[in-house]
């Protein structure tokens, strides 16, 4: 079995430790987001942009380069020079296998790159894609790859309060 934690930086992040899945063997931990060192054990760091993005701050490079391992995970090139032990994943195969309209923010690439690995089971934390918040323009990918996941059969653990389980109604009525 394979499940994967998927933790974002949002109020709901400390839950981690409470999954029942977190700290088994066949559970992959993935971080995304700047709010460093987590308060839990992790397996991978994904950061998907690039080395000069303004969202990466002089205290958050030191930290990722404090970190350089293969378990620090990125998706632009240019971080490799930086990050000389970290790991390098080519979308180009999940871009292939879910296309990019909805590879939208770091937490939908999460998802995409957990659900290619052939997860059988998400928990996601710390994602706060609520309607009316400044990710609300992001959530259509956190959407879509929820949908898709549980399309397939794929087991998705929310805490109660996340972003992703607020629904919008439908039009003409509004929010």
């Amino acid at each position: 079995m394979s499940h994967w934690i998927i933790a974002g930086s949002g109020p709901t992040r400390n839950q981690v430790v409470k999954d029942p899945a977190y700290k088994k063997k066949y559970t992959t931990v993935l971080c995304v987001r700047r709010q460093v060192p987590p308060p839990f054990d992790w397996d991978y760091w994904l950061e998907v942009h690039n080395w000069e993005h303004v969202c990466l701050s002089p205290a958050y490079k030191r930290w990722l380069k404090a970190e350089d391992a293969y378990r620090i995970l990125f998706t632009e090139r240019d971080l490799k020079p930086n990050l000389p032990r970290s790991t390098f994943i080519d979308f180009t195969a999940i871009e292939e296998e879910y296309g990019t309209e909805f590879l939208t923010n770091s937490i939908a690439m999460a998802m995409a790159y957990a659900l290619y690995q052939d997860a059988e089971s998400l928990s996601l934390y710390g994602i706060d894609q609520r309607l009316g918040s400044v990710y609300e323009g992001q959530r259509a990918g956190p959407m879509h790859f929820k949908a898709l996941a549980e399309s397939k059969g794929i087991g998705i653990t929310t805490p109660p309060n996340c972003g992703l389980n607020q629904q919008q109604q439908r039009y003409p009525y509004g929010r």
